[in-house]
């Protein structure tokens, strides 16, 4: 793929783009992928290959960090798109097709993949016909079953206190599927978005924490949500963590927003934006 940035002003071109490929699977370009080609102004390639078959929406957007030069009214950088995007493609099948392999993935197999709906042939075999899920992370060497919490609890038998850390896209997927699914429903408590919106908000920065005694083995397991979107919110989040037993496994999650806020640059105090 070839992008032409066409200001005049450099300091105004991206250095990469976000790529989005909607169809059978969903991808996006990682930014190492970008070359910028220095000798012709603006100019930035890319190779990216989409082994599933099909027809593919494409859609583009310049990946600009903060600057104050959009915060300018007139200038929404946030909402533009590359020009004739999204554009339509078709995926031919591959003249020599990877191997699918549907054995249990190893840990070094399972980032080797992509988001393949649960329409498509590949995940026809192992595909929950009760899931609600459009689109299931998939590598290609091996498959990764669908699980619920508490299978997925019962598969880590080192797991003492799984700790969740994060935003709002983090506490979101917490309570509707972890604490929901660990506790059959979410009504009364602070998980309850839907009858107590207001106080799922709010409720203590949005620490959440919960347990689960595992039918089969008697384990006692923690489950917790600390809320630490930015850099103020770390001093609250040590105190919190402090109070719980310490983590055996934690996952960490922040928003796309989070790159792009106002952090200093310079050493000398100042506060100039990116």
């Amino acid at each position: 793929m070839r992008f032409q940035c066409m200001t005049s002003d450099p300091a105004s071109c991206p250095s990469s783009y976000i790529v989005l490929f909607q169809g059978i699977s969903r991808q996006t370009i990682s930014p190492e992928r970008f070359i910028q080609h220095k000798w012709y102004h603006g100019l930035i390639t890319a190779k990216w290959t989409l082994e599933d078959e099909g027809m593919y929406l494409v859609y583009a957007y310049p990946e600009f960090m903060f600057c104050n030069r959009w915060e300018r009214k007139d200038v929404f950088w946030n909402a533009a798109a590359v020009q004739t995007t999204p554009l339509k493609i078709t995926v031919l099948p591959p003249k020599n097709p990877r191997e699918i392999g549907y054995g249990t993935c190893s840990a070094a197999q399972i980032p080797w993949g992509r988001y393949l709906s649960t329409s498509s042939n590949t995940l026809s075999k192992i595909s929950d016909s009760s899931s609600n899920r459009k689109f299931i992370w998939t590598p290609f060497a091996c498959k990764i079953p669908m699980r619920t919490t508490l299978q997925a609890l019962d598969s880590l038998p080192s797991a003492q206190h799984i700790l969740f850390v994060g935003d709002s896209t983090t506490r979101g997927p917490f309570c509707a599927l972890v604490w929901k699914q660990l506790h059959g429903s979410i009504q009364g408590g602070v998980c309850d978005f839907e009858s107590n919106s207001q106080g799922y908000r709010d409720d203590k920065w949005g620490h959440k924490y919960t347990f689960k005694v595992l039918e089969h083995s008697g384990r006692n397991i923690s489950v917790s949500f600390l809320w630490v979107p930015y850099e103020q919110a770390l001093q609250p989040f040590y105190e919190e963590l402090e109070k719980l037993p310490p983590p055996t496994h934690i996952v960490f999650n922040l928003g796309l927003y989070f790159p792009q806020a106002r952090l200093p640059l310079i050493e000398d105090g100042s506060t100039e934006k990116m």
